[in-house]
């Protein structure tokens, strides 16, 4: 089967590549580039271009990415998202999102009040997955009235408040997580049926915290 590749950039934030098989049948993936805080406005694939260090956005606003459109994939390719140290009031979240199916990849968010949180009360599930949060001072993954799976090398360190925080948020799972070096590892605050499993929770004050929540699975 053989095939060729055409790419072909729309303009400077977005590029389409097109692969075209001999037997008639076509693949397109279209994402759109950022290289700055910014809103996501739209549904899709959005990739962080190069690292954003010691900013939050220009607009006036906390948060340097905030997800406001559902069915949203960003996908930072290892970049750093870095607020500034000890500036609360303007670095309060590195990544956040308030709207339904966001999917956060390979990440790195450091020195925000949380690093990333997902506030969302619909059913479908957000998917954080191979990201990291380093020296955030109250959460770096912070899950609130949502339903998440944090999978896949997810790590948070060196943070004063909670390396990962469910609040009311049921049926999530935490899988391959570490939490370490953080005041509480992980805490579960009105989340039920819930599972954590094949996890490091090291070097915390407070490993694991449970607060009126039923039914939870922690296994290996």
């Amino acid at each position: 089967l053989g095939f060729e590749e055409l790419a072909n950039p729309t303009d400077e934030l977005a590029a389409t590549t097109t692969i075209a098989y001999t037997d008639f049948v076509n693949l397109t993936v279209r994402y759109d580039e950022i290289d700055n805080c910014t809103q996501i406005l739209t549904a899709g694939t959005h990739v962080l271009g190069k690292d954003i260090k010691e900013s939050w956005n220009a607009t006036g606003g906390k948060v340097c990415i905030e997800v406001k459109q559902s069915g949203v994939v960003l996908d930072c390719k290892g970049h750093k998202i870095e607020g500034i140290p000890l500036e609360s009031v303007y670095s309060q979240y590195g990544i956040y999102g308030s709207v339904s199916s966001i999917d956060v990849r390979n990440c790195i968010v450091s020195n925000w009040t949380t690093g990333v949180e997902i506030y969302d009360t619909d059913v479908l599930r957000h998917y954080i997955t191979n990201s990291t949060a380093i020296a955030n001072t109250n959460a770096g993954f912070k899950i609130n009235l949502a339903t998440a799976t944090l999978q896949n090398d997810n790590a948070s360190s060196d943070g004063a408040g909670t390396g990962f925080y469910l609040l009311e948020s049921p049926s999530s799972i935490l899988t391959n997580i570490t939490s370490d070096l953080n005041y509480n590892g992980i805490i579960y605050e009105y989340s039920n049926n819930s599972m954590l499993n094949y996890s490091k929770i090291t070097n915390n004050v407070v490993g694991i915290y449970i607060s009126d929540s039923f039914n939870n699975n922690i296994s290996n």
